[in-house]
């Protein structure tokens, strides 16, 4: 692979073919992802053969494996410390490429999880074609551009679990290749120099450090299919674990689509239960419901499901008065009234009343962010407690983790588990839709 990312993406891009509406890639599309945008030093060390392009400076730089470099930011350039010499070398935009597939280098301290309960750090390691330069808020903007395969490579692992049942991993492929698909073509995530963000804003990349020689069959014995709504690829929505029942797609983004079929609420079971979560939230909540994300009847679940099917987070009045103060001047919160639900009991309209003024808050992403980090779903009922000192706080007790739309992985993982396979988990997740190829001819 060399550097000339841009122009071929434009080019291969511009050979997706419209037929009677259907996408039909000639050959498979590059993908340009944002892995990081908030740091202000880089430390790169290379597992292999690298060359270092750019511009200002027009020396070429050779690495070999266990080579390192140090990235810092001078005004509008960046500056090259290498680890064994004493020089530094001065680019505008940098390029990192290797004259072989497959060759690697790390990252270290990769942020992940902004601004979630999850967020940290970690080294990541990866491949492909590697852009670096300096965005409006002076940090580095890093650039990775992989065909589309090899991007799903760095996708599924994460999103789902290495250690997922193959079919789990299958569905997952798909629902992530539909996913970037739709991104690609009608640009949603896209930026000035990138088509997706590598964080669950978009969905999650993180190179190759979880990746398996399972979760890598999962995308070679699925090349290219996708799911089809008529002739339209679908953006394939996924959360971790829907709480036993999944969000009509407008009451969380109500400016993306109106009603479809494919992006409708339903239980995660066989068949509809007898419960009401819209109008009965609480009984809901405080239910053992027959469905697959369910771990109390599902024990193979992964921990990560096993902690967000059903949880309970407590906050002062002060805490939660703070948060809101930030978003409006409302003074000391003294009620919160529910105004509007969603099929799955996940708050789409809440009312906050303070000694000062009220916030109205009509966003199911919104009333989760009045916690910091923000509640894994708006689908819990609340009860305000005074203690015996008559301190005010709130216990929120709540079912699921994520927006609710589409599939739910833990659902999956549950169905995998349980003997079906991936056209059947999709059926169910999103139905009406088509597994087809996105590729002329078949590609493989």
């Amino acid at each position: 692979m060399k550097i000339k990312s841009a122009v071929l993406f434009c080019c291969i891009f511009f050979q997706t073919k419209i037929i009677f509406g259907q996408v039909s890639f000639s050959q498979e599309p590059d993908i340009r992802v944002r892995i990081i945008y908030t740091m202000d030093t880089l430390n790169i060390i290379f597992n292999s053969d690298w060359i270092l392009t750019g511009s200002i400076q027009t020396e070429t730089l050779h690495f070999n494996s266990n080579d390192s470099i140090f990235l810092t930011i001078n005004q509008d350039s960046i500056l090259i410390k290498q680890s064994n010499l004493s020089r530094i070398n001065k680019y505008k935009n940098i390029f990192l490429t290797s004259d072989f597939e497959n060759q690697t280098l790390t990252i270290k301290n990769v942020p992940y999880g902004i601004g979630w309960w999850w967020e940290g750090i970690e080294d990541r390691v990866y491949e492909g074609e590697i852009e670096i330069s300096i965005n409006e808020n002076e940090k580095f903007d890093v650039i990775i551009t992989l065909p589309l395969e090899r991007y799903l490579c760095g996708v599924v692992p994460y999103e789902i679990g290495n250690d997922a049942p193959i079919e789990a991993l299958k569905s997952q492929v798909i629902a992530a290749r539909s996913e970037t698909v739709s991104a690609l073509i009608s640009g949603k995530y896209k930026g000035i120099n990138f088509d997706l963000c590598a964080d669950v804003e978009c969905q999650v990349f993180a190179g190759n450090n979880k990746r398996t020689s399972e979760t890598d069959k999962a995308v070679e014995d699925t090349k290219g299919l996708s799911l089809f709504y008529g002739d339209e690829v679908i953006g394939a929505y996924y959360a971790s674990n829907c709480g036993g029942i999944s969000e009509d797609v407008e009451n969380v983004w109500p400016e993306r689509s109106g009603p479809v079929p494919y992006w409708s609420s339903h239980f995660d079971s066989n068949e509809k239960l007898n419960y009401d979560p819209k109008n009965k939230p609480d009984e809901w909540i405080k239910s053992n419901p027959d469905v697959y994300c369910n771990p109390n009847l599902h024990p193979e679940l992964p921990e990560w499901s096993k902690k967000n099917f059903r949880w309970q987070v407590e906050m002062t009045n002060a805490e939660l008065s703070d948060n809101l103060n930030e978003i409006k001047s409302i003074g000391e919160l003294e009620e919160i009234k529910i105004i509007e639900r969603g099929n799955s009991g996940r708050i789409i309209k809440a009312l906050f009343i303070g000694d000062n003024d009220s916030l109205e808050l009509n966003s199911e992403l919104d009333i989760r962010k009045i916690k910091k980090p923000p509640f894994r779903s708006s689908c819990f009922v609340v009860k305000k407690i005074i203690d015996d000192s008559l301190k005010t706080k709130y216990m929120f007790d709540g079912a699921g983790w994520g927006h609710g739309v589409g599939m739910c992985q833990s659902g999956a993982v549950g169905r995998a588990f349980s003997g079906q396979n991936y056209v059947q988990i999709l059926k169910h997740y999103f139905p009406e839709t088509e597994i087809k190829s996105v590729y002329q001819n078949e590609i493989r």
